[in-house]
């Protein structure tokens, strides 16, 4: 009877471990540190994930994916009417769709964005899925309307829930999201014909 493949099952303890440290002790933590957090040793770091680099990458990827999929999820089980509604609600609603941890992780990485390249790629895929996603949500119910705006409006969009959610994070009146998603909604109703 072979070894079990522990592959999958470390590869999770390592991530959780980095995510962990970055959280302590910011993106410069040593693969030493994420070690001990993660209760291995350094080699068996590179073992399953490889340098640093390697593991920042391979971070950067699962959270992409597990994002990607939750929304891909939620929008397969989304009325295409109740399409655009249901984004607004996910980009502006009450609680955000992802914990206070995984936005300091998340932000913590972006700011590193030129020293690991790959890392700055998959997070660019990630925004520009999100962007197409929503981009054939507005024109499926502008039909009329230019998909080059529509990828426009749905890029601007982002922008402004993202910039909005740093905000709020930072503790701004949280009055400010409702004023947010009012603005977004008016963006997006520019796409309607004009009145004849």
């Amino acid at each position: 009877m072979g070894r079990k493949d522990l592959t999958e099952e470390r590869t999770a303890e390592i991530l959780d471990a980095f995510a962990r440290s970055i959280v302590r002790y910011g993106l410069d933590v040593s693969l030493d540190q994420v070690a001990q957090e993660a209760g291995m040793t350094r080699s068996i770091i590179r073992h399953y994930i490889g340098n640093r680099e390697e593991v920042v990458n391979t971070l950067v990827e699962q959270i992409a994916q597990v994002y990607l999929q939750e929304l891909q999820s939620e929008a397969e089980e989304t009325p295409q009417e109740e399409a655009i509604a249901a984004t607004l609600d996910y980009l502006f609603g009450e609680e955000p769709g992802y914990d206070d941890y995984e936005k300091l992780v998340f932000d913590v990485i972006m700011t590193a964005k030129d020293r690991y390249p790959q890392a700055k790629r998959t997070i660019t895929w990630m925004f520009d899925t999100l962007i197409d996603m929503f981009t054939k949500d507005l024109h499926t119910a502008y039909p009329h309307a230019d998909a080059t705006r529509c990828r426009g409006i749905a890029y601007s969009v982002l922008a402004l829930a993202m910039s909005n959610d740093s905000l709020l994070w930072l503790g701004m009146n949280h009055d400010y999201n409702a004023a947010a998603r009012t603005c977004a909604e008016a963006l997006i109703h520019t796409l309607e014909p004009p009145a004849t």
